[in-house]
């Protein structure tokens, strides 16, 4: 080989192992990237901290799936929306609404929800916490924060700031306009450091953070005062708001549904004495809570993803609402349709209206003749008595009447010391009397003895007849005899048959008129269901009006119309649900705000009555209920207003015992007599003079029992009476 094949083959060896190393270090560094999962967390506490207390975690799923190294990647809160927006991490971790923003944007899916151990207590709600200095006694309330400062976490932090936010809109406040000026910190400590230091007036934190530094030294919780302080049962911690789902730990869509189920698999079987939970102070994952309350809470503050929520603009108007005109003109023909077939049933009711009316006729008819039959047995009985038979020790006859003998045919010389069993029992019944009467006249015992039996006869003639038999023993010359009273029921038989007969053509009536109401029921729906969309387009076109022309007083009303029609439907469909026994539909609602709402309603009546309405119940009483119980109150205001006018006072009060709420509505009128106590709540009971149908406080009661609660009434001391509801608290 010579120099220049040498230098060429050094050359292209050279060639081959850079193209080799190459290829190994391209290889791994994309194999390495591959394994790599990241888990973008929100930092509210700062980048540092947020990978110090969630590091532990990553490492635990490493070690669990180890296929895959997962990485804690901290993210604040413009961050963490562009990572998911940009596939920039497979799994996040975030708070309640931010978790809510990107699902609704780029469908991140929620696989597990935080379980948080603070102060050792387990909580999967959290909430918010409004906050001064202790020293500042010019603050007493939210509305003393007025031209005050204000500093919050974020403005798309939730425990932070929105929780907060929709309190003070609760209170008719809009933080930007009331407070001086509104500030935000990024970090939770940042705000509670701005407080502690008399930067700002006041601030709002997730609940816990003051509870955590306090333990960790930075803060005494001492120094504090917390505003708008709420006590939600089974919760610890410091809290002004409402309380809401805790952090969900959520897929980013692109992120494999195989690799999903496996890391929530290994969060909810975490061990609780593994560092990943001891060293973030929390306690367990848990399964994927329901988060519509956070969804609530963004469209009520119409912030993202809701910021156009129930808002129509005038250039988008004919666009958007073409197709409900459209709508509107096909629901005019379906409800022509449904008139055409009211007119239908109605025929098909009026019909078996007629038919009702018939066979009532004839079951009466049938009736009298039975009671006719029955009347002239009687008069046969009275008149020729019953068959009267005596017999003595050795089976045989030693009295027979004559109703005896024109029930069998036999004169008495025929059958006087005549084997009885022989002369007047049918045969395939002989050995079974023969075998008694030995147990008989030993002990005078028997199972015909004392009782009243149905047998069959045999006549003279040897026809078999049915008969009723009352058999008693007496003890005579040392011998146990009988006395046999017999009754021909060959009448009564047939009347039996008949009846049966009659009860066949009744039930088939019963099952008619079954058939008759569900018709009703179904058109109740159907009207129900065709009514309310015509009537929510109404609604919108009203409301339109009312935005673009506030002082249009004929769009107010015809708002305000079609929002008493639309709770008139909704009602109608609950209160037939109700009467036909059906389970109704239940969401959490707050008993003071519905009846504060009802008081409003009934301000009007109150003042022509000169009646005052005192209310004095706690805020936020919250029970699982269907808005229609309502009713409740609506028919004790209104009847306390009715017949209680003269005590010129009605009270409302609440309290709880054994997870009982009961709520009184106490007047002092007239007193209810305990007798009419007991029937006021049936159905066209009514008390007093006043027109009306006597149903509503039947309604009440049937609304009661499709809560599990009880209604009722109790006098009220010295005068007037305490209507009262008793409704479960779950």
């Amino acid at each position: 080989m010579n120099n220049k094949q040498k230098i060429s083959f050094t050359c292209n060896r050279k060639l081959v192992n850079l193209t080799a190393f190459l290829f190994v270090l391209v290889y791994s560094t994309v194999f390495a990237q591959d394994r790599q999962v990241k888990i973008g967390t929100l930092a509210l506490r700062g980048g540092e901290e947020s990978v110090t207390r969630w590091t532990p975690t990553a490492e635990y799923l490493s070690d669990q799936i180890s296929e895959h190294t997962f990485i804690i990647v901290p993210l604040d809160f413009e961050q963490i929306v562009e990572a998911v927006k940009n596939g920039d991490v497979e799994f996040v971790l975030g708070n309640s609404s931010i978790y809510v923003e990107l699902e609704y944007l780029y469908g991140i899916d929620r696989i597990a929800t935080l379980n948080v151990l603070c102060r050792r207590k387990i909580d999967h709600l959290f909430g918010g916490v409004i906050f001064i200095k202790k020293d500042r006694d010019d603050i007493k309330s939210i509305h003393d924060l007025k031209k005050k400062s204000f500093m919050a976490v974020h403005e798309t932090s939730f425990g932070g700031w929105r929780m907060a936010q929709r309190e003070f809109k609760d209170l008719e406040i809009n933080p930007y306009k009331y407070f001086a000026n509104v500030q935000f910190g990024n970090t939770h400590d940042n705000v509670v450091y701005a407080v502690q230091k008399g930067e700002v007036d006041a601030g709002t934190v997730r609940t816990g953070i003051l509870e955590r530094m306090n333990d960790e030294g930075k803060i005494d919780i001492n120094d504090f005062t917390i505003l708008n302080k709420q006590y939600p049962d089974n919760f610890s911690l410091l809290i002004s708001t409402r309380l809401y789902p805790e952090w969900p730990f959520a897929k980013v869509k692109h992120t494999s549904a195989q690799l999903a189920k496996k890391v929530s698999l290994a969060l909810l079987s975490i061990p609780i004495d593994n560092q990943a939970v001891q060293y973030v102070d929390i306690d367990s994952w848990a399964i994927p809570s329901d988060y519509q309350s956070v969804h609530d809470c963004l469209k009520e503050l119409r912030v993202s993803p809701y910021e156009e929520y129930g808002i129509i603009t005038l250039p988008n108007l004919i666009q958007q609402r073409w197709n409900w005109i459209l709508f509107v003109f096909i629901s005019i023909l379906v409800l022509i349709s449904v008139v055409v077939y009211v007119v239908r049933i109605n025929r098909k009711i009026n019909k078996s209206k007629e038919r009702y009316r018939s066979l009532t006729k004839e079951l009466a008819e049938s009736n009298s003749v039975q009671e006719s039959l029955i009347s002239k047995l009687d008069a046969i009985t009275s008149a020729a008595g019953d068959a009267i038979i005596l017999l003595d020790e050795k089976k045989n006859i030693a009295f027979w009447n004559p109703a005896a003998e024109r029930m069998f045919g036999y004169k008495s010389r025929e059958v006087l010391n005549k084997n009885l069993h022989n002369t007047l029992s049918p045969e395939r019944f002989r050995k079974v009397f023969e075998k008694a009467h030995k147990t008989f006249k030993n002990s005078g015992k028997g199972d015909a003895i004392g009782n009243t039996v149905e047998l069959a006869g045999l006549k003279k003639s040897g026809e078999e007849f049915p008969i009723e038999l009352s058999l008693s023993a007496f003890y005579q010359g040392n011998k146990w005899k009988a006395i046999g009273i017999i009754r021909d029921i060959t009448i009564r038989k047939q009347f039996e048959l008949n009846l049966q007969k009659s009860k066949e053509r009744y039930r088939t009536l019963s099952e008619d008129l079954t058939e008759s109401n569900s018709m009703k029921k179904l058109l109740l729906d159907v009207i129900a269901h065709d009514l309310k969309n015509p009537a929510g387009v109404i609604k919108g076109f009203a409301e339109l009006g009312v935005e673009m022309d506030p002082d249009n007083e004929i769009c107010k009303e015809i708002q305000k119309g079609t929002d008493n029609l639309l709770k008139v439907i909704d009602n109608a469909s609950v209160i037939s649900k109700v009467s036909a026994g059906d389970d109704i539909d239940k969401e959490a609602i707050d008993i003071t705000e519905m009846i504060k709402t009802i008081a409003k309603e009934f301000s009007g009546q109150l003042g022509l009555a000169n009646m005052k309405l005192d209310l004095k119940l706690k805020e936020n009483i919250i029970v699982n209920a269907n808005p229609i119980i309502s009713e409740v109150f609506h028919n004790y205001i209104s009847n306390a207003i009715k017949y209680a006018s003269s005590g010129k006072k009605v009270i409302i009060t609440a309290q709880e015992e054994d997870r009982i709420l009961t709520i009184n509505v106490i007047d002092h009128g007239d007193t209810i007599s305990i007798k009419d106590q007991k029937n006021i709540f049936k159905r066209r009971v009514q008390l007093g003079k006043t027109s009306g149908s006597g149903l509503g406080l039947a309604i009440v009661n049937q609304i009661a029992k499709a809560h599990n609660a009880e209604v009722g009434v109790k006098s009220n001391s010295p005068k007037g009476n305490i209507f009262y509801l008793k409704i479960p608290r779950q």
